[in-house]
């Protein structure tokens, strides 16, 4: 981490191991949440497109409850607080979920948005696993395995990305998600 990256005394740090895509992979959009257990449809949460974009996990490994943020500038990181609350709604106390956070930049907004963050998840007793934000060399994909809780990063295979003439629809949907003022939660739980 440079040093002019967000504060990580006492964090490990480390880059995300590399992965997949899949197509039993729930795509997470810029400024959603998306709350999920592993089914015959879904294996995976991911999002990509991170940038300036935090992105964050939150794990029960005895229920495999998961939980991956995509949190943009406009996010509020306190909205966390209503994922919190409803993995406890889950039976699921918040002192037993295991953290991930990546992405950002060097920007105060990335650097905001991970001191954020950092504030609920350590006023909710939240252990960081890992984090690894602002550096310049973090990845712009990250996903969660639900079955193991394990974090990773990977090559997008979406062929709509991919197509040029796709590229305007890419962008208004871009330039929507810069106005949303909370997180959107989604949930996909048995």
């Amino acid at each position: 981490m440079s040093s002019s990256g967000p504060e990580l005394e006492g964090l490990t740090s480390k880059p995300l191991p590399r992965s997949q895509d899949t197509s039993k992979a729930k795509e997470v959009p810029q400024g959603t949440v998306m709350i999920a257990k592993p089914t015959d449809e879904i294996s995976h949460l991911q999002t990509y497109g991170m940038g300036p974009c935090v992105g964050l996990t939150l794990y029960h490994k005895d229920s495999k409850t998961g939980a991956l943020a995509h949190i943009d500038g406009t996010g509020k990181a306190e909205d966390l607080d209503k994922v919190i609350a409803r993995f406890k709604e889950l039976g699921i106390d918040p002192k037993t979920l295991s953290a991930n956070i990546y992405g950002g930049d060097n920007t105060d907004g990335s650097k905001d948005t991970f001191k954020a963050i950092q504030d609920v998840l350590a006023k909710n007793n939240i252990p960081v696993k890992n984090a690894l934000v602002g550096d310049g060399q973090n990845p712009s994909t990250m996903q969660l395995d639900l079955s193991t809780g394990e974090v990773s990063t990977y090559q997008e295979n979406i062929p709509f990305k991919n197509n040029p003439k796709n590229t305007e629809v890419l962008l208004k949907l871009s330039s929507m998600s810069l106005y949303s003022q909370k997180i959107r939660v989604e949930e996909f739980l048995k």
